[in-house]
């Protein structure tokens, strides 16, 4: 299927070394569940004011998806660069 022709759900972020980079919509759900979720665990157990304690849950919602996209890179990375065959396990 040629790329022109296919919808992707989600938002163009642009091109990472010719692979196309979409943010996917469920990211945005997922971001708000992980802040909440960090962030009541982070104001509670730990010393420190709301605010904080969110920030900090909404900037390992942002780590935990740069580790996402890296991994996926990887995914795209390897066939491109190995003459053995691609790892399907992950």
């Amino acid at each position: 299927m040629s790329e022109l022709n296919e919808k992707w759900p989600g938002l163009r972020l642009g091109r990472i070394a010719g692979v196309p980079v979409y943010l996917a919509y469920s990211w945005f759900f997922i971001t708000v569940v992980i802040t909440v979720i960090f962030g009541m665990q982070l104001q509670r157990t730990a010393w420190i004011p709301a605010t904080t304690a969110y920030l900090l849950g909404f900037i390992c919602s942002l780590m935990i998806a740069l580790a996402v996209l890296i991994h996926e890179l990887a995914h795209a990375w390897w066939p491109a660069t190995s003459n053995g065959p691609t790892p399907t396990s992950c």
